[in-house]
């Protein structure tokens, strides 16, 4: 496992990592390093330490726990007609839920203006304007380059190709954004929290297209952009029929 300070949080965040020892063994990193990069979180806020855990033998270990009352995320589903969005603390825990309509076919200047404003009204009903907002994650129903958090050649998504909407949202709050594709977002999560054992998983979401997200060796798969884009894989019909995307015959126009 990777010892990076995202890696030590999650794993104070589920509970396997309680002590410094422990994430320790549990990172595969020296002692010395975990301490280390412990003391910077603690100094950021985002850990704490206190109490006193089971011994082994030795002293008893302090407990590591996560600073929920750090701040803030916010996770963001952008559809093709509806915008849904969650205010969660850094345990996990879903502080509010809302979902509101929208159109993706205004173009990504609006679209981005809109998410701003709503994202905003909801962190003010969540009651959290007191903590800080540290991040906003976005799923795109279209295919996403995560490296540089734009849309990239979209079938559905008129003006979007090529638009960097993480830049342009992080402009806009101030904060961190990551962009995914939601089919992707959807394989992960369900890998990560629902099936961990398993190696390989595939998540179908079907709603205006049908998507799939593919996890193959424990990892995500996004072949050249568009693995596991269902919607556009070629079936034989008596009369062809041009999918928006350009081609004939895709499964979903």
């Amino acid at each position: 496992m990777a010892g990076s300070a995202g890696d030590l949080v999650r794993l104070v965040a589920k509970g396997h990592g309680r002590s410094r020892a422990e994430l320790a063994r549990m990172s595969g990193m020296a002692p010395s390093s975990v301490s280390l990069r412990v003391e910077e979180l603690i100094d950021a806020g985002l850990l704490r330490e206190d109490g006193e855990g089971a011994s082994r033998g030795g002293r008893r270990p302090r407990q590591l726990r996560l600073h929920e009352n750090a701040g803030v995320v916010v996770a963001v589903d952008v559809g093709t007609h509806h915008v849904r969005m969650a205010v969660l603390d850094l345990g996990g825990r879903v502080l509010l839920e809302r979902e509101l309509p929208g159109d993706i076919a205004e173009g990504p200047e609006r679209v981005s203006e809109r998410l701003v404003e709503h994202l905003r009204m909801t962190l003010r009903q969540a009651s959290v304007e007191q903590l800080p907002l540290l991040g906003v994650g976005i799923g795109m129903p279209g295919p996403v380059d995560p490296g540089a958090a734009k849309v990239v050649a979209p079938s559905r998504m008129p003006g979007w190709n090529e638009y960097p909407i993480g830049r342009r949202m992080s402009e806009l709050l101030g904060v961190r954004v990551v962009v995914e594709n939601d089919a992707n977002l959807m394989a992960v999560g369900e890998h990560r929290y629902g099936w961990p054992d398993r190696d390989n998983l595939m998540a179908v979401k079907a709603g205006t297209g049908i998507g799939c997200g593919i996890i193959a060796s424990g990892k995500l798969h996004r072949g050249r952009g568009a693995a596991g884009d269902i919607s556009h894989v070629p079936v034989h019909v008596p009369e062809p029929v041009t999918c928006s995307c350009g081609h004939s015959d895709c499964l979903v126009e």
